[in-house]
């Protein structure tokens, strides 16, 4: 996925458990890419008690970037961002996080 100059793996991502050369670590999740021609590509991987809820928030990462990105040029002239220029400038800035701009 390529958004302004920014490359990102492939979406959708999924959450799967971590394979690891000496098998499988319940505790990892990993997030990955698909698809690929030559199958799934590791994005990140997380571990700890909170690990497959930020998986799948991590894996949600790119359709809510994309989502927001949409909203931020629908209603930019709207009167909801005139109303309301701080939920705007926070969608805003979050885009910019998700790009490295900030």
């Amino acid at each position: 996925m390529k958004i302004g100059r920014v490359v990102f793996a492939p979406a959708p991502w999924s959450v799967q458990p971590l394979a690891r050369k000496r098998g499988i670590a319940p505790a990892e999740v990993g997030i990955y890419s698909e698809p690929a021609p030559e199958g799934l590509k590791l994005v990140a991987s997380t571990w700890g008690p909170q690990a497959k809820v930020n998986a799948h928030l991590i894996a949600a990462a790119p359709d809510l970037l994309a989502a927001l990105k949409r909203l931020v040029d629908i209603f930019d002239d709207d009167l909801i961002a005139i109303e309301n220029p701080s939920s705007m400038d926070a969608a805003r800035a979050a885009i910019g996080k998700a790009e490295g701009r900030l």
